[in-house]
């Protein structure tokens, strides 16, 4: 039931909170205060007026504002001493007060008239606040305070020229100036923001409707006792006075009535809010507003200047946006012809560089492509930066294209006629594939793109290399054969072969062959170290050759020959063909290396294992992995690192290399492991070998343990029975505390 009552108490608090939260200005900035409209003139010197005279804003509360005078009105000693009440400068500002305030103005001042400052009013103000110019009579620009000094003759005041607050230091027989100060009782003053002015009446509140009419904007007040002509103010804005390109004039237009209309209607419209558009043309002789510009145009064309107001009151009742527009022109400048040179070069097969000549503009188009006003827009001028060239980038390969170029300094500007000249770029790759330049070697081109169109010259010629350039010389053309494939014949033998491509009557791709073709083929092999091998001559292509006698290297095997220095490929001399006109291949070998075949301790139960007291030796047998004989390099044979005797601790036969070891020798070793190195003069190879006590060989892998090792056995049988009964234990006391449960 507790529960209940609880969440029953907390549904309803939820519910409160969600209403609360609909009910709008319930947040704390709702009983936050409104600044009043002069509360950012407080502390400042912005002057404001109030029965015609100026004052600054010193202080203000809900009900009051404190105005100090601007200026100092008079100049009076303070008095016989320093208390204020009944004082010469008391008088002085009740004089002033009677004589110089209206008496309509005294009607909306609070307390007893004027007075003059406290040192802690003074200190409150700015120093730029408490300076002044010095009174009219006064012996020097200070102006007298309230406050009593620490002598019976001194009082405050302040340093006119300075701001500075002398609290206890002046004497009172001093004649300074004299700055009051007074409060306004705001239940009978009025504040108009416009002008910074308390009035005595309650200012006329404007009621305008705005209307839009051509170029001008019209705010018609409807409430009574308007002041202004008619009830009315205006603004029009005015066109540019630019109408020639790069003539005389203003690009911006401009606003006429502007300060006017922005103090009577409250607004802060700016020159800087006229907006530029396009001017389009639907059909002849009406043009409506099309694109926006960022800023005042300058460049040749038709325009709308154009000022909105957003969310203003246009009719009864009725609020949204108005516009108003004014349409201009700017005019070509007169134009000039332009120069073209057909002098320019390829960077690349999707580029274009030309000369360029500074002044004029560039355009790109393809080939038969009318030109329009639109293409201009992205023109080019010549880059300083590239000795005045003129940069096309981002072209299609193999496409012919025409330059159009116009003096111009800004795009469309000028009434000059273009010039142009024709342009074909070139393939991104002419694609030549072959195997070699041997007579019967076929040569294909797949040029990139692919375009339609394309024609093939073949050429015979001969190349000579001038400071590292190559230059065609003879160039003959071979009849007969324009199509993408060419097969070189015994007539071109010592010739290079080049292609030419064109589109139309444009080059758009070139390639000439590295080497001039030959007859036969050439077959070098690389030893690589080894023995030399005669080179094969008078190959012809695509045909086989005769494996040479394999070559020799001291120390090593050969292992075949190979197309690669690498040795990736074996070369396979029943199966691969010579295709190009010089083949190398390269010889792979492989150090001499000895391996142990077999070692037999005949005696013993292991095969590398001997026992004392056995009749038989140890036989050793060793093969490498060439083809001659190890025996033929065999020098010797050691036992832990010394070098034993030929026929007394050992024999040596054939076949390859077998060593067996003499039990004599053998019987004198130590029980335990031994090294046998048996010695080549290219090379040797270890084997280990141990010696046993009799009765104590070993026993294979595999076969059951040592009697030694029978105690470990022993525990383990122990400790699995330990497990066993533990399991068994825990499983009935489980089943008890089951049935304890039920």
């Amino acid at each position: 039931m507790k529960t209940n009552v609880k969440e029953k108490t907390l549904s309803l608090l939820l519910c409160l909170v969600m209403l609360l939260s609909l009910v709008p200005m319930t947040s704390l900035t709702a009983f936050a205060g409104v600044a009043p409209p002069y509360a950012d003139l407080k502390n400042t010197t912005t002057a404001i007026t109030f029965d015609n005279k100026q004052w600054y804003l010193i202080d203000y509360d809900s009900t009051t504002v404190t105005l100090l005078s601007k200026e100092c009105v008079a100049a009076s000693k303070f008095g016989s001493k320093n208390t204020y009440s009944g004082s010469t400068v008391e008088t002085a500002v009740n004089n002033y007060y009677t004589n110089n305030i209206s008496a309509d103005a005294k009607a909306a001042v609070n307390g007893n008239g004027m007075f003059l400052l406290t040192t802690a009013q003074a200190n409150a103000m700015t120093t730029d606040q408490r300076k002044c110019a010095q009174a009219s009579g006064a012996s020097a620009n200070i102006w007298w305070l309230c406050s009593a000094g620490k002598m019976v003759d001194r009082a405050a005041c302040v340093a006119g020229g300075s701001g500075y607050i002398d609290a206890s230091f002046s004497y009172v027989h001093h004649v300074y100036g004299v700055r009051p100060a007074l409060k306004l009782d705001l239940s009978k003053a009025w504040f108009d923001k416009a002008t910074n002015t308390f009035t005595l009446s309650a200012p006329h509140e404007h009621d305008f409707v705005y209307s839009a009419n051509g170029a001008t904007i019209t705010a018609t007040c409807s409430a009574e006792g308007c002041t202004l002509t008619d009830g009315k103010v205006t603004l029009t804005i005015v066109k540019p006075t630019l109408t020639t390109y790069g003539g005389a004039g203003k690009a911006t237009a401009t606003l006429t009535g502007l300060d006017v209309f922005n103090t009577a209607t409250g607004l802060n419209i700016a020159v800087t809010d006229i907006k530029y558009y396009i001017a389009e043309e639907l059909i002849p002789g009406y043009k409506k507003l099309a694109d926006e510009l960022d800023k005042a145009p300058t460049d040749v064309g038709d325009y709308f200047a154009g000022l909105t107001l957003s969310d203003v009151k246009n009719g009864e009742n009725k609020t949204g946006d108005i516009r108003v527009t004014v349409f201009y022109t700017i005019d070509k400048a007169p134009g000039e012809e332009a120069t073209l040179n057909d002098d320019y070069l390829y960077c690349d097969p999707n580029a274009v560089t030309i000369e360029g000549v500074k002044g004029q503009e560039y355009i790109i188009v393809p080939k038969g492509k009318e030109i329009t006003e639109k293409d201009w827009e992205n023109s080019v001028k010549p880059d300083p930066e590239r000795d005045d060239c003129v940069f096309f980038g981002d072209l299609k390969a193999a496409t012919e294209y025409e330059i159009y170029a116009r003096v111009a300094e800004n795009k469309t500007n000028y009434a000059g006629i273009p010039k142009k000249i024709d342009f074909c770029t070139s393939l991104e790759s002419v694609g030549a594939y072959y195997d070699s330049t041997l007579v019967g070697v076929t040569v294909e081109i797949e040029p990139d793109p692919e375009v339609s169109g394309l024609i093939y010259k073949w050429y015979q010629n001969d190349i000579t290399v001038d400071e590292e350039e190559c230059q065609h010389d003879n160039l003959t053309e071979i009849s007969g054969v324009t199509g993408k494939t060419y097969t070189f014949r015994e007539e071109d033998v010592d010739k290079y072969i080049t292609v030419k491509i064109f589109l139309g009557d444009n080059e758009v791709g070139e390639f000439t062959t590295m080497d001039p073709v030959s007859s036969k083929a050439i077959v070098i092999f690389d030893s690589m170290g080894g023995s030399d091998v005669d080179v094969i001559n008078g190959v012809k292509y695509n045909s086989k050759i005769t494996k040479p006698e394999d070559p020799t290297k001291e120390g090593y095997v050969f292992e075949g020959w190979y197309w690669e220095e690498e040795f990736y490929t074996k070369f396979d001399f029943d199966k691969d063909t010579i295709t190009w006109n010089e083949t190398t291949l390269y010889a792979k070998w492989e150090p001499i290396a000895y391996n142990i075949v077999s070692v037999d301790g005949l005696s013993g139960k292991g095969k590398d294992q001997w026992t004392k007291g056995g009749k038989a030796g140890v036989v050793i047998t060793v093969k490498n992995n060439g083809n001659e004989d190890s025996f033929d390099h065999f020098t010797g044979v050691k036992l832990d690192g010394k070098e034993l005797v030929k026929d007394k601790d050992y024999t040596v036969k054939k076949g390859s290399t077998i060593v067996t070891l003499a039990p004599e020798t053998l019987e004198k070793l130590s029980v335990g492991e031994h090294t046998v190195t048996v010695l080549f003069d290219n090379g040797e190879v270890n084997t280990a070998l141990t010696i046993l006590e009799p009765g104590k060989e070993s026993t294979p892998s595999g076969t059951s343990p040592k009697t030694e090792d029978n105690s470990n056995l022993v525990w383990w049988f122990g400790l699995m029975a330990l497990s066993l009964l533990g399991i068994t234990a825990m499983f009935f006391y489980g089943r008890k505390k089951r049935t304890f449960y039920r």
